[in-house]
């Protein structure tokens, strides 16, 4: 499956569930974007690799609510939620502060590709 194909069923059809309620409880509320909501609570106990050319793997939950410790950044201090590795150590996330999406490097600790939607990341130009 490609990653485009995955995200636009989960924005489309995914519920709500338990997912959700632990990252909040862990980072921050969500109620402001209904993308991040939803990709949340498409987390499974495993990561998802992905078909795509380019190399994404949607992480597991634990894989998130461990992500301060087993990275070791400060991810609630910086306002931003890892999702999906993209290789190099840059992971799209959620920027809680801005409500958008970006890719963050966690060797470097910095933001860069701002967007709007976790969807643009996907489209093919």
């Amino acid at each position: 499956m490609y990653i485009a194909d995955f995200f636009k069923d989960v924005l489309e059809n995914q519920a709500e569930n338990d997912n959700l309620k632990m990252v909040e409880n862990k980072f921050f509320s969500l109620s402001k974007n209904a993308e991040a909501q939803k990709l949340i609570c498409a987390l499974k106990d495993e990561p998802l690799f992905f078909d795509d050319e380019n190399f994404y793997r949607l992480l597991s939950l634990d894989e998130i609510l461990d992500a301060e410790d087993d990275m070791g950044v400060s991810f609630k201090k910086k306002g931003i939620l890892p999702l999906i590795d993209c290789e190099d150590n840059d992971f799209i996330s959620y920027d809680f502060k801005k409500n958008n999406w970006c890719k963050f490097n966690v060797i470097e600790e910095t933001k860069f590709k701002i967007r709007q939607s976790v969807l643009e990341f996907f489209k093919q130009n």
